[in-house]
């Protein structure tokens, strides 16, 4: 148990100050002050409460502690993992179907109502307590494990399949762009929740009992916040700043860094398409294919911008 908890407490501190850092850089920057990046910072908040959550040491599983530190972990959790399915939407809906969106109000609701009602009920079957390294939900809540947090992975999980397949698509089809990171979206997610999501079954399955991965679960779901610090907060225009920040002052002027900044926001076409990381390099010269794509990006960008 002491060896869970140092895992649990080195790995949560390295999301914790990932997701810090995010935050401020979005904070000090006006810049970045997007509405794609907004739901990025949502994320990191959501992340950077899970360490916070998961940093608590509560041996006592009938303390209000416990209690405690098992519902934050829950929300802050299944929080997270709703602003990664509203992140994928968000991103479909504008670079696809050049929808204008509802506003980050509706956003709000879903991703901290939901997860308010799914962490709140289960204090009436008493299934919060001691958990390996933390409070969460006691190992006999399967059932409650399964309802709780199972399906809403699954679900989260094909949701943003669905959404980054049809991205990549309709890239591919106008300018013939290949983006390899919006795969990593969803393989970050399946590899911060895929470990926790074994363990659950293997508390369910008597035969699996000599395979464990509670080193493996631990680790990872602590370093969620780190994970999603790299895949959605180390965007091209995060790097820029961070890069002028420590060569400006032996490299360039603060005019030639302006420059550059205004290159790189006309040039990606705004915000919203940072996260993707694109290879601008396209395999064909149609430009009248580019010129559309183009005028159907700006397009978007002006609904975005409207939220």
């Amino acid at each position: 148990m002491d060896q869970l908890i140092q895992i649990k407490v080195i790995c949560s501190s390295i999301s914790l100050f990932s997701s810090i850092t995010v935050a401020l850089l979005f904070l000090s920057n006006p810049k970045l002050r997007t509405p794609t990046f907004r739901l990025v910072l949502q994320l990191q908040i959501a992340d950077a409460l899970f360490a916070l959550a998961s940093i608590i040491n509560s041996n006592d599983e009938n303390n209000g502690l416990c209690q405690f530190q098992a519902f934050l972990v829950n929300y802050s959790r299944e929080s997270s993992i709703i602003w990664i399915g509203i992140f994928a939407y968000n991103m479909s809906a504008t670079i696809v179907d050049n929808e204008e969106l509802p506003g980050l109000l509706k956003f709000y609701v879903i991703a901290i109502g939901i997860p308010f009602i799914l962490s709140a009920y289960p204090f009436a079957w008493d299934a919060y307590g001691l958990n390996y390294s933390m409070c969460w939900f006691l190992p006999y809540s399967i059932v409650l494990m399964i309802v709780d947090y199972f399906i809403l992975c699954i679900g989260i999980l094909f949701y943003i399949i669905y959404f980054y397949i049809k991205i990549y698509n309709f890239l591919y089809k106008v300018t013939e762009i290949k983006s390899n990171k919006l795969f990593l979206y969803p393989l970050s997610f399946l590899l911060t929740q895929i470990w926790t999501m074994i363990d659950i079954f293997q508390k369910y399955d008597e035969n699996s009992k000599n395979y464990s991965f509670k080193e493996v679960a631990v680790a990872f779901v602590s370093l969620q916040g780190f994970i999603n610090s790299l895949v959605y907060g180390l965007t091209p225009q995060v790097l820029e700043i961070i890069k002028s920040f420590f060569f400006s002052s032996n490299s360039k002027n603060e005019q030639q860094l302006q420059n550059e900044s205004q290159y790189i926001d006309s040039s990606r076409q705004q915000s919203f398409m940072m996260p993707m990381g694109l290879d601008s390099r396209s395999s064909s010269n149609n430009s009248q294919q580019i010129s559309r794509f183009n005028q159907q990006l700006v397009f978007a960008i002006k609904q975005q911008q409207k939220l």
